[in-house]
């Protein structure tokens, strides 16, 4: 099934795509927020593009609980993510209302898959990207991540439990504000490549610290 969302559209519904066979979704700009379980069961959903628009995209999540639905989960828990391109920030909400997950809630991109060592996940940031928020990426198989220069804050736990994380390229040259645990339970234990000068400026910056043994400047090779 092919899916096209046009520039009119500003909701997609709760439950809208559930259990289509989609492999590919753009979401374009004019789409201020994706309802809960939008793409529940959507199991051929590999590739996810999110593209800018003129405000964050509201991501719904923890509308309701009953025994069909399982809130603890984000929007594209059944989907096999290979591809994530992110050109926009996101920002959850419950009951329409601002809501800031804990560690016991599923990122956005979380998916059943986080297990599966067959499977890598490839993230891409683009210009309009400037915060990840806390927990985004929690259990996401990705293995290479690149960060831009213009993202300037990383969330608490953004990266948790990225299991197959083994390298952290940081392109801005002053270190983006970072919370805590963002690469904690990455079993690969990541290294880190910095920009050339800004070394130092890393492994003393608040949270960053923390990975200072594994900061290379520039990348060793392998």
């Amino acid at each position: 099934v092919s899916v096209t969302i046009g520039s009119k559209v500003r909701t997609i519904s709760n439950r809208m795509f559930e259990f289509l066979k989609i492999s590919e979704i753009t979401i374009p700009g004019s789409v201020v927020s994706i309802g809960v379980n939008a793409f529940w069961k959507c199991t051929s959903l590999a590739t996810v593009k999110i593209e800018s628009g003129s405000q964050p995209l509201a991501i719904c999540c923890q509308l309701w609980s009953n025994d069909l639905f399982d809130i603890e989960y984000g929007p594209f828990y059944d989907s096999p993510l290979t591809t994530i391109e992110l050109d926009r920030s996101l920002a959850y909400k419950k009951y329409d209302e601002d809501f800031t997950p804990d560690e016991w809630d599923e990122g956005i991109f979380a998916n059943k898959h986080y297990s599966d060592n067959n499977l890598t996940t490839t993230v891409t940031f683009g210009s309009n990207v400037n915060t990840i928020s806390d927990w985004m990426f929690s259990g996401v198989r990705v293995k290479n991540l690149t960060l831009p220069a213009n993202v300037y804050s990383i969330g608490e736990g953004a990266f948790y439990d990225c299991r197959a994380l083994e390298l952290v390229t940081c392109l801005r040259t002053d270190p983006p504000a970072l919370g805590t645990r963002v690469f904690d339970s990455c079993d690969k234990n990541p290294i880190f490549s910095v920009p050339s000068g800004s070394l130092t400026k890393y492994k003393s910056a608040e949270n960053w610290s923390s990975y200072a043994s594994k900061m290379y400047e520039p990348l060793p090779t392998p």
